[in-house]
């Protein structure tokens, strides 16, 4: 009985779920704004519409940050070991050219 009433106190599933959501949330902003560069990289963008694209990712921003689960220590050490690669060692330029668009890329594929 104790250990049901201490499971339902300390649920951890809306955390994980909350969690979840942010980041799928993130993803999707971090997508639209490696889009926006890529944009700006290939000048199809003028200034006023570069402007307003930015200040709608900004409000998005705001709105995930705003409504996001708090983090602990355990959260900031899985990102953090994330973050270091396999290796620990990071990711190399040739790992992240492979999320970019060719014209954002900084080596060229052989294929």
């Amino acid at each position: 009985m104790a250990a049901c009433s201490g499971y339902v106190a300390f649920d951890p599933q809306p955390r994980i779920y909350g969690h979840r959501a942010s980041a799928a949330r993130l993803w999707l902003l971090c997508e639209n704004y490696r889009a926006l560069l890529a944009e700006v990289h290939d000048e199809l963008l003028d200034l006023a519409a570069l402007k307003e694209r930015r200040a709608e990712l900004l409000r998005d921003a705001s709105a995930v940050l705003e409504h996001t689960s708090p983090d602990d220590r355990y959260s900031y050490e899985i990102a953090r070991k994330a973050l270091k690669g396999l290796g620990g060692a990071g990711y190399s330029d040739a790992d992240l050219d492979r999320y970019l668009p060719s014209s954002l890329r900084k080596q060229t594929s052989a294929a």
